[in-house]
């Protein structure tokens, strides 16, 4: 392990490779702008630019980072689904054993009116119009979009944000299939 680490310092000061890096804080940002939180214009503009506040000074290139560096995300393994994060609120990890104590609380989510996968038709089509914000923003900002898995049909687990104790539905990947063509969720 010490080796590798070596050889990767080496190859980063020679200049042979570069990193890219997750951005939590371009999650974070997008979040509570999509969401409607005030006074977030600003940061929500960096992140679509690359977030060069954040690689002005790259510990790991002379000079800065560019925005390839930046690996934009709005989800991951370790949170709330995209479907989640338009449909809850809160975290519902009641089915960990853990009392709701486990996974992140400050999840930047809104559920659009009504906690829950079971909402009006207006506000499920609210809901795919903020996923499909989410990606549009994903895809327009300079840098590498990371999209998790299952968004883009919208799997949902539930409102639960710490899955890693799951073997079942909650963590499964399915497509919906119609015939051979995929249907999207948004």
């Amino acid at each position: 392990m010490l080796v590798a680490a070596h050889v990767l310092s080496c190859l980063l000061h020679l200049k042979l490779i570069e990193c890219s890096h997750m951005l939590p804080l371009y999650r974070d940002i997008v979040r509570q702008f999509i969401k409607g939180t005030d006074g977030f214009s600003g940061a929500f503009a960096e992140c679509l630019c690359g977030s060069p506040n954040l690689y002005q000074v790259c510990l790991f290139q002379e000079g800065g980072g560019k925005p390839w560096n930046s690996v934009n995300f709005i989800c991951a393994h370790d949170g709330f689904s995209l479907a989640d994060l338009v449909s809850y609120n809160h975290k519902h990890n009641l089915a960990n054993g853990e009392d709701n104590n486990d996974g992140e609380i400050h999840n930047n989510s809104w559920n659009c009116g009504q906690e829950g996968e079971f909402a009006d038709i207006s506000v499920k089509k609210l809901r795919k119009r903020q996923m499909r914000n989410f990606f549009l923003c994903l895809m327009v900002s300079q840098g590498v979009p990371m999209i998790y898995m299952g968004d883009e049909y919208g799997h949902t687990k539930g409102g639960n944000n710490n899955t890693y104790c799951h073997d079942n539905y909650v963590i499964f990947y399915t497509l919906l299939m119609s015939g051979t063509s995929i249907k999207p969720s948004c």
